[in-house]
């Protein structure tokens, strides 16, 4: 058979249909489709989190797919390669709105970090997180530490 005449992987039609719904502009998590897999599929005594069992599948599909043109894979809001190994967490959209991955890189300066947060190398080892922050007050600890 042609490529253009073979049926598509179910898991594939599952993540077309679900960026399709979506619409123009917005996009979905992979999780998002592994779950509308799984949950059809769901019997008795199969545990809660099933649809982690399907998220390798959806997102070696969206690879395929993106490859395709068919859909873009975004991270930190800018499209993907898909030819190049793509980490981390992405978002998968309809083709064609994203602006393209060359416009941000990771090891771009600080300076292209988000306006009002403070470049992750100036702040000190010895400076709490503001997880750390919130946990001290949480637990009523004062800024002194322990």
């Amino acid at each position: 058979m042609t490529e253009n005449k073979r049926e598509l992987d179910p898991v594939a039609q599952t993540v077309l249909t679900l960026v399709a719904a979506r619409g123009m502009g917005q996009s979905i998590c992979p999780s998002e489709a592994a779950r509308a897999f799984a949950e059809p599929r769901r019997k008795k005594n199969d545990p809660t989190d099933l649809w982690r069992r399907y998220l390798p599948a959806v997102r070696q599909q969206a690879l395929h797919l993106a490859r395709q043109g068919r859909i873009d894979i975004l991270r930190r809001g800018a499209r993907q390669d898909p030819g190049k190994p793509i980490k981390g967490v992405v978002r998968l959209t309809l083709p064609g709105w994203a602006p393209d991955a060359a416009v941000k890189t990771p090891n771009d300066d600080p300076s292209h970090e988000e306006e009002g947060q403070e470049p992750r190398a100036s702040r000190s080892p010895e400076q709490p997180t503001d997880t750390q922050v919130a946990s001290q007050e949480k637990n009523g600890e004062e800024e002194t530490g322990r």
